[in-house]
């Protein structure tokens, strides 16, 4: 693992599992700028990408 700077922070073992949680808080802005559905549902993609494999996730949240 490596910080934004590139500094590397962490190293994996062959065979380790690295658990880890991450928290971030979209403002409401952050919903109300991306296009809705039919129904009114927002999505807001969040990528990560772990040892150069790119995940996306895509959060549904329904708009108030």
């Amino acid at each position: 693992m490596t910080d934004e700077s590139g500094n590397i922070l962490y190293n994996l073992l062959v065979g380790e599992t690295l658990t880890f949680q991450a928290e971030h808080v979209f403002p409401q802005d952050d919903y109300d700028n991306q296009p809705g559905d039919n129904n009114g549902d927002k999505f807001i993609e969040i990528k990560l990408q772990l040892m150069g494999i790119l995940m996306t996730l895509v959060e549904k949240h329904q708009s108030h």
